[in-house]
């Protein structure tokens, strides 16, 4: 006969064991649910970084089509109707681009049609599609004349003597007659023809077409929009600019200035310039000595424009104008701010060099021993350099042309987007 107390305490084991496998199977669960859930959210944040890369390789590829397009004139000639790149690496996700003629399917056909941009951006297994209208606008430009391409464009002989360097940054040298050469240029050249021996180190173009030179017709049009100044011989330890103007009686809110010298030469010598300074010499020559610092106070105007020929004979090595050499002279007054500041104390220095574009109609000449242009030249007549000049073309003459040094209006035709036409499709 079985006794009572032994079954009750089988029964109390059986119990505890049936808890133990439950709670080691809710643990389980538990466990395996938590680690279910990890995935799905790891899943999760990769299929959403993976849509917004795929979206971002969408926006990029529309953003190339828009740069394409500015930049190939050719583009509905040399692109076809359809597919233009497929699964262009954008890091590590892809576009592919389509461009279409949604009228006709011929991009050719018109230059006014307008087109139907197709992007789809790709990453892992998310897609991302946009499609977009532009059409085209025209409107007029005015291109820059030939001549704002080059460090220095010369209509006559263009001649390095001997010791002489010129070194020519960012655009070649050019003349429309002979490079002589006895000395160094440091840069490309282009000549109708050359003779000597000195060295070039860039590329040397013989024979070169000849380029257009500015008309004297543009000096007269500056003329009439400028200030004329009483003319006196020597401007010397001047400051000229819109507000202020030491060298003669007027202003000029655009910092234009014209001088007449009646057939002499004017000396500009330990000056500064913030404008442009017009001189018509009638034969004779401006003279730039010293230490002297000229520059444009409106963007769209040259620095200095001589109507006769010009002489080089400023230095742009060490010291520069100098406030406390005892000229007692203060180059940033009132009415002449230097890089937006002006005061009244005598202890600034400032650069010896001319900023801007320089256009002679006659002949120049480059004697000093180290002289800075940040610009361009222009000579309608010849050059001759003995010395060292150096001349840093500035990208912006082609860019935004000074007044007058343009070429005939030329239409052009853009293409922008449409707006309300920005579509999120489904592949």
């Amino acid at each position: 006969m079985n006794n009572p107390r032994q079954l009750n305490r089988h029964h109390r084991r059986g119990g505890v064991y049936l808890l133990i496998l439950g709670s080691t199977m809710l643990v389980t669960i538990i466990g395996i649910t938590s680690m279910m859930a990890v995935q799905i959210q790891h899943r999760t944040a990769v299929n959403t970084e993976d849509q917004l890369k795929a979206r971002l390789c969408a926006q990029a590829g529309i953003e190339m089509a828009a740069y394409w397009l500015e930049n190939d004139s050719d583009w509905r000639t040399t692109r076809v109707n359809g597919y233009w790149v497929n699964g262009y690496d954008v890091g590590d996700g892809k576009f592919t681009l389509k461009i279409t003629d949604p009228v006709d399917a011929d991009l050719a056909d018109s230059n006014s049609d307008s087109i139907l941009v197709y992007s789809k951006g790709t990453r892992g297994d998310a897609r991302h599609i946009l499609e977009v209208t532009m059409d085209a606008h025209s409107s007029v430009v005015l291109p820059p004349i030939e001549a704002l391409g080059f460090t220095l464009l010369t209509g006559a002989d263009l001649s390095i003597q001997n010791g002489g360097t010129l070194t020519a940054y960012g655009a070649p040298v050019s003349t429309n007659a002979q490079f002589s050469n006895s000395g160094t240029l440091i840069g490309d050249v282009e000549a109708a023809s050359n003779a000597g021996s000195g060295t070039v180190t860039g590329t040397t173009t013989i024979p070169a077409p000849a380029k257009t030179l500015p008309d004297t017709a543009i000096f007269d049009q500056y003329v009439a929009k400028a200030t004329m100044l009483t003319y006196t011989t020597l401007m010397d330890n001047d400051v000229i600019a819109p507000g202020f103007n030491s060298y003669s009686a007027g202003l000029n809110s655009d910092g234009l200035y014209y001088i007449n010298t009646g057939g002499s030469d004017l000396v500009i010598q330990d000056s500064r310039l913030h404008g442009t300074l017009l001189v018509d010499t009638g034969g004779g020559m401006v003279r730039v000595l010293d230490t002297t610092l000229l520059q444009n106070s409106v963007a769209r105007y040259p620095v200095l424009m001589v109507k006769g020929h010009l002489r080089f004979e400023y230095e742009s090595g060490e010291g520069g104008l100098d406030e406390s050499s005892g000229t007692n002279v203060n180059y940033n007054p009132v009415g002449a701010p230097y890089l937006g500041i002006t005061d009244s104390d005598l202890d600034d220095s400032y650069p010896s060099q001319i900023d801007g574009l320089v256009w002679c109609t006659g002949n120049m000449t480059v004697v000093s021993e180290s002289s800075q242009v940040n610009g361009a030249i222009i000579c309608n007549g010849s050059f001759v350099l003995s010395s060292s000049l150096t001349i840093n073309h500035l990208p912006e003459l082609m860019e935004s042309p000074p007044e007058g040094f343009t070429q005939s209006p030329q239409d052009q035709i853009t293409m922008q987007f449409v707006r309300g036409t920005w579509r999120q499709m489904v592949d």
